[in-house]
């Protein structure tokens, strides 16, 4: 099943590795979508446990992308949630399809309705976990895709799992 809770930076966290690898479980088995926030000050651990779900739902047969948001993302629309669906060792998406899909970002609408499709594509073969580290930085095309397009996949079992910084 993976590593003790107690191992690799997570001491003391084991509560909230057991709440998200019951998340994990629950979509794969459900079939339905949820989404988990980490919340928290800097340095607490969140990308650590974003970690150790990814690995559990990874090992637990899931299509697994993460990404890390940058101050830098937002120089380029979706760039954000690029890092998440394209830079993987098997991405979520191709460089491809991704990009024909971010030509249309000026229809924000259109852009969510045929990404919601893709993703849904993909968790009709295997459940998908969509990771997105420091997204109080994300670009805002994709802070706004990430608003909609939870619950256009409600029904496929996704797992979204975003960390943030509280606010300032």
């Amino acid at each position: 099943m993976g590593q003790s809770p107690s191992r690799g930076g997570l001491r003391g966290r084991e509560a909230e590795v057991e709440r998200l690898r019951a998340l994990v479980d629950s979509v794969a088995r459900t079939g339905s979508a949820a989404l988990a926030l980490i919340r928290g000050e800097a340095g607490i651990g969140k990308t650590v446990l974003l970690d150790d779900c990814a690995g559990h739902a990874g090992a637990a047969g899931f299509s697994v992308g993460l990404g890390e948001a940058d101050e830098l993302h937002h120089l380029v629309p979706l760039s954000s949630l690029t890092a998440c669906l394209t830079h993987q060792d098997r991405p979520l998406l191709s460089d491809e399809a991704f990009a024909d899909l971010s030509r249309g970002h000026d229809h924000r609408i259109w852009l969510v309705q045929h990404l919601a499709e893709q993703i849904e594509a993909l968790a009709a073969r295997t459940p998908v976990l969509i990771g997105l580290d420091d997204v109080q930085r994300a670009d805002p095309l994709s802070r706004f895709v990430l608003t909609q397009l939870p619950a256009r996949v409600r029904t496929s079992p996704v797992l979204w799992l975003l960390t943030r910084r509280w606010r300032p």
